[in-house]
């Protein structure tokens, strides 16, 4: 803005500038007037007093003088007007560029306000939509969720302790012993649990197949219910724990 406001303070002063060589060429119209006015007098004078030669150096010495003093004068004149031509075409842009950021403002304005009535109805359907009985179910299904989410997670959590526990408890040295012989155990249950479970993965696999006989059949059902039985016996014996479950 403050650009805008120096170009027309430039253009004013070459406007005064403008007036005032209008004024200085009235100015010097007088005083080619009055030089006129001498030199007939001095002609008069000098027709009496000199000789013609003298009379004609005087006029050619004072035409020549004036000549090259209106000369100055219209070459100023011209890069003068040339200036304020090219300060009258800046300020024609700064005037188009006005009206032009006069449309945005007006394009802005308009703008917002159909901003302000989309999110209005925005409001009103979200208003609409929380006053559905829908809504009001999905929303009681959302808390119901997230309490059992934070229920699994507080279970997580207290597992995680539990297990923590256990595993300080297992690495205390008055406990090495007992803690030797359960891992001997649970490995021996481990590998009994895999041979175990890739046979009754092998004898489910024939029966599916049904390319067995009857006989077959019923040997195979019973070596896996033998397998269980032992895995049983074993849980049992040295307390680790029933995961048969899991195999059957």
């Amino acid at each position: 803005m403050s650009k805008d406001l120096s170009d027309v303070i430039e253009l004013k002063r070459l406007y005064d500038v403008d007036s005032k060589s209008s004024k200085c060429k009235k100015d010097n119209n007088l005083v080619v007037i009055e030089w006129y006015k001498r030199k007939d007098e001095l002609l008069e004078n000098i027709s009496m007093e000199k000789n013609i030669n003298e009379i004609q150096m005087f006029e050619l010495e004072q035409e020549r003088s004036l000549a090259l003093r209106l000369k100055e004068i219209e070459l100023k004149k011209s890069e003068e007007h040339l200036k304020a031509q090219e300060y009258l075409k800046d300020v024609q842009k700064i005037k188009d560029k006005i009206i032009e950021n006069t449309n945005l403002g007006e394009n802005y304005t308009k703008a917002c306000d159909k901003l302000k009535s989309a999110v209005q109805d925005l409001v009103n359907d979200v208003d609409t939509f929380e006053s559905n009985n829908t809504f009001k179910k999905s929303r009681n299904k959302c808390q119901q969720l997230k309490e059992e989410i934070k229920m699994y997670v507080d279970g997580k959590k207290e597992k995680k302790n539990e297990l923590m526990k256990l595993s300080l408890e297992y690495l205390h040295p008055s406990n090495w012993k007992k803690n030797l012989i359960n891992l001997v155990i649970l490995r021996k249950k481990k590998l009994l649990q895999q041979t175990g479970l890739k046979i009754v993965k092998e004898n489910n696999k024939l029966i599916k197949d049904n390319n067995i006989s009857e006989n077959r059949r019923q040997k195979i059902q019973h070596v896996t219910q033998k397998i269980f039985d032992d895995l049983r016996a074993f849980d049992k014996t040295f307390k680790t724990g029933d995961l048969i479950s899991y195999m059957e």
